[in-house]
């Protein structure tokens, strides 16, 4: 066994920690990058009436964790889906961005194709494009400010689940139906 192989399984060891366990008992896992997409969707599905407990979103801390839950999911053959940021290039590069800024914005841009060589079925992953806020409509100057999780709670707080952006519903509905993910 190599040094490689030994460092994955220890990875994905530590990874599975009690909080995200709970995928190994879910209908349906949902493997998102951080907490505001956590803890949005369930209240959403809440507010329009299709919230389940046998659904388990899982804060997998970053874009770049998703394949390894994905593997996670493939090995377990969990009915599982991956919800992610498209986190595209702006059309100006910002002129106080330096070369380092726009490797790294071009590596998480590209880092989709990761995502989907890992899952392989486009019908397991939804992207939000460009952004989370982008995609749901919450202010990013709120986002900076409270935080993208409590600013996206207070931007939803209000709004009657009729006002509710068509495509927020649509992927709230992927997330919770009955069906399998397509």
């Amino acid at each position: 066994e190599g040094v490689a192989e030994r460092k994955h399984r220890f990875h994905m060891a530590y990874w599975v920690n009690p909080d995200r366990g709970e995928m190994l008992f879910a209908r349906r896992v949902v493997f998102v990058e951080g907490e505001t997409e956590k803890v949005l969707f369930p209240y959403l599905a809440d507010k329009l009436g299709c919230h389940s407990e046998d659904v388990s979103l899982i804060d997998c801390g970053s874009k770049h964790n998703l394949p390894l839950y994905a593997k996670i999911a493939e090995a377990f053959k969990l009915d599982y889906m991956v919800i992610h940021d498209e986190d595209p290039l702006p059309e100006t590069i910002p002129e106080e961005w330096g070369e380092d800024k726009i490797r790294e914005k071009r590596h998480l841009f590209q880092f989709n194709e990761v995502i989907q060589g890992v899952v392989g079925e486009s019908r397991k992953v939804v992207v939000l494009s460009p952004d989370f806020e982008g995609f749901s409509g919450v202010s990013n100057t709120q986002a900076k400010k409270k935080g993208k999780a409590l600013a996206a709670l207070d931007h939803f707080k209000d709004i009657d689940a009729d006002d509710i952006p068509q495509n927020l519903k649509d992927v709230v509905h992927r997330i919770y139906g009955n069906e399998k993910p397509v």
